[in-house]
């Protein structure tokens, strides 16, 4: 007998929810009043993720754009050596918000860049500063607030799992988990 596999929830899992807002891991853009609400968990070396991000990323920047989408992100490590990918991201997100989102596009656009670096914070600095991004700023922040992100950012890994959730990507639009193909036609103009 061999055990079933575990399947995503179909809802957004609130206890998930709730302890990313808490952890200070939920990154958020868009109006809390838009038709749409898409939440995205992702992983910086998923490729799928990168692939669902390349896929998405117009049709989430128009839709939020236009009022029509509140996008909220949760970015939990599940590869190995993606944890330092994400406290990078957290740590742009903290400086610099709208900076940010072109960040995140260019870490999954450099995805095997970044996975084949070392040490990979060189490449994230290299990025950052390709982007904008004052990478010696991002740089103290890694340095000083890297290890207590990590914490947090096991944290959410381990309420993430306890919720059954043990891949990436998986979205929720309007609160029921969604393939990428459903969210892509979803947030088409004119829908």
């Amino acid at each position: 007998n061999r055990p079933s596999a575990p399947t995503a929830p179909v809802d957004v899992p609130a206890p998930l929810a709730h302890a990313l807002d808490s952890l200070a891991l939920s990154k958020r853009r868009g109006s809390a009043s838009a038709r749409d609400t898409l939440v995205e968990l992702t992983d910086f070396f998923c490729p799928g993720c990168a692939s669902a991000n390349e896929r998405l990323r117009a049709r989430i920047d128009n839709a939020v754009r236009d009022g029509r989408l509140l996008h909220i992100v949760w970015e939990i490590p599940f590869q190995r050596g993606s944890a330092e990918v994400s406290v990078a991201a957290d740590c742009v997100w903290s400086d610099d918000q709208e900076r940010y989102w072109d960040y995140r596009d260019v870490l999954f656009d450099a995805q095997r860049a970044v996975m084949a670096s070392y040490p990979v914070s060189e490449q994230l600095l290299r990025l950052a500063q390709r982007e904008g991004v004052d990478s010696t700023r991002l740089s103290s922040c890694i340095r000083s607030r890297g290890g207590e992100t990590t914490l947090r950012l096991r944290r959410a890994v381990d309420v993430a799992l306890g919720e059954k959730v043990p891949f990436t990507p998986v979205f929720w639009l309007n609160g029921r988990e969604a393939p990428v193909a459903r969210v892509d036609s979803a947030l088409m103009v004119g829908r």
